[in-house]
């Protein structure tokens, strides 16, 4: 997907370590001992709620995608019906209408987990200008407004795109400041040919949300409507005025500026939002970019070194829910200084693995080329056959017929690896002060279940080679088929003695 709308986490015990969100015995004691105030409607919403699930792993997506809206007519506030319809479009690729659930889902429970890891970047806009939006608006006020986004998608789907546009209207009164109706409108609009209407919405989606320049950069809509590229500048721009402190409103119109051939004023931006606070890993990068632009070699590389300083893995810069900055905003204009500049400041094989993304993600066919790269960097320091000991690198041979049997099946083949896991450390321990430590993975699988990116989030080993060993075992493994398009998993890995023993008595792999 362009945009990158991409179904995030599930909930799977690791090792006794689990993921976050995962309820508790005693919190599920503590809901048990409650009265049950659900009324009728909750509960036919909740039955078609279930009925639709099931349905979807079935493979029945107009029945799914029928009793998912039906239970969001029973009550509008249950969110993981929107959830359930952005996984149905997204498998479908519809991409609007992906994004329309999705960001729907974020709205009706805006400190969710799960919107966090699908809509991070829809958050982080919308928040850094005024944090305290969601309170002015009832939750029954949002939730019957994200459900009007909802009939204005099954109407658009339809044909029905004036009706679709007059639902987003209704939207609009439940959702004030989230530029979510607007966005869509203009997408639609664009749809029926109307540009001086489409260029409108889009307007009001980015002043209202910085997001949405993002999604117009990384959707290419400034490609099909001439002279958008300014008026979006002029709008961060204001937008910058009234929120001096929103780093992300400072980001995005730097990386205009230098779009629009005008590196000055980026560099000047990308100043004025360092001085309110750390920059982030892509506020460095276009700043090393825009000073090597300009000449300025030397604080090109400090820039480059900063990002280095800031132990931040770029191997996250890459996920299947939004394009990184390379492909989003930037538009593939950064790939070769990336590669020719940036690479190289990074440690093996973090280095060799950043290569293969950036061009991957990017669709070239030297990627492949990258991959090898990679996978002999990362066999440097290890023994012969150090990685033939992955268990699961053959496809299961039963697939599972629920969800829950998928998400056990990837639970079991997680654990019955965690031994090979463990043993990257086995070269490696005596490297370090503290034997004991954690590493943290983000795992995404394809529908096929392959992976099809692994994300170094935490490594306290400060040790990249150990991290890329598991990194590059995750890769040749091989999981059960899912029905939906990607499945997302954070795999946390603990290191040391008392995990030795762990492993020893049979725990795990």
């Amino acid at each position: 997907m362009s945009g990158g709308m991409r179904l995030g986490l599930v909930c799977v015990s690791l090792l006794g370590l689990g993921l976050a969100g995962c309820s508790s015995g005693k919190g599920l004691r503590k809901l048990a001992q409650e009265s049950d105030f659900r009324t009728p409607a909750d509960l036919r919403a909740e039955g078609l709620l279930k009925r639709a699930d099931q349905q979807l792993d079935a493979g029945d997506r107009q029945g799914a995608a029928a009793n998912y809206l039906a239970a969001l007519e029973e009550r509008p506030d249950l969110y993981d019906a929107h959830l359930g319809l952005g996984t149905l479009y997204d498998m479908e690729g519809d991409e609007l209408s992906a994004l329309a659930e999705y960001g729907g889902y974020t709205e009706v429970v805006p400190r969710a987990r799960m919107s966090l890891d699908l809509m991070l970047a829809y958050h982080e806009g919308k928040f850094a200008r005024d944090p305290v939006s969601p309170q002015d608006i009832s939750k029954e006020r949002r939730a019957l407004a994200v459900l009007e986004l909802s009939r204005a998608m099954v109407d658009r789907r339809a044909g029905r795109l004036a009706q679709a546009l007059e639902r987003l209207t209704r939207a609009y009164e439940g959702l004030p400041r989230s530029g979510l109706p607007e966005y869509l409108a203009g997408m639609i609009e664009l749809e029926l040919g109307r540009e001086a209407e489409a260029r409108q919405s889009f307007e009001a989606a980015v002043s209202h949300n910085g997001y949405f320049a993002r999604r117009l950069l990384t959707d290419r809509v400034d490609q099909r409507l001439g002279g958008l590229l300014e008026r979006v500048r002029e709008l961060l721009g204001d937008a910058l005025t009234a929120h001096p402190a929103d780093a992300i409103t400072g980001l995005l119109a730097a990386v205009v500026d230098f779009r629009l051939g005008a590196p000055e004023r980026s560099l000047q931006v990308l100043r004025q939002a360092q001085g309110w606070g750390t920059p982030g890993w892509e506020a460095l990068f276009l700043k090393a970019l825009v000073l090597d632009r300009l000449g300025q070699r030397v604080e090109s590389d400090q820039a480059l070194g900063d990002i280095v300083m800031l132990k931040y893995d770029l191997s996250q810069a890459f996920t299947l829910e939004e394009a990184s900055l390379f492909h989003g905003p930037l538009a593939g204009q950064a790939d070769a200084f990336a590669l020719e500049r940036m690479a190289p400041v990074l440690p093996e094989p973090a280095r060799a693995y950043f290569r293969w993304r950036l061009r991957a993600e990017a669709g070239d066919p030297a990627a492949a080329e990258e991959r090898a790269s990679f996978e002999r960097v990362s066999a440097e320091g290890f023994p012969a056959g150090a990685f033939a000991d992955v268990p699961g690198q053959e496809p299961p041979t039963v697939e599972p017929r629920t969800r829950p049997e998928y998400l056990g099946a990837v639970d079991g083949r997680l654990q019955d690896a965690m031994r090979a896991f463990n043993r990257c450390d086995a070269t490696r321990r005596a490297l370090r002060s503290n034997p004991s430590a954690r590493m943290l993975f983000r795992l995404q699988l394809d529908g096929a279940g392959a992976p099809a990116l692994v994300a170094v989030l935490e490594n306290t080993t400060d040790d990249p080679p150990l991290a890329y060993c598991v990194v590059r075992k995750l890769l040749l493994m091989r999981f059960p088929k899912s029905r939906r398009t990607v499945e997302t998993f954070k795999l946390p890995i603990m290191l040391g003695p008392e995990v030795d023993g762990l492993l020893e008595q049979g725990t795990g792999g």
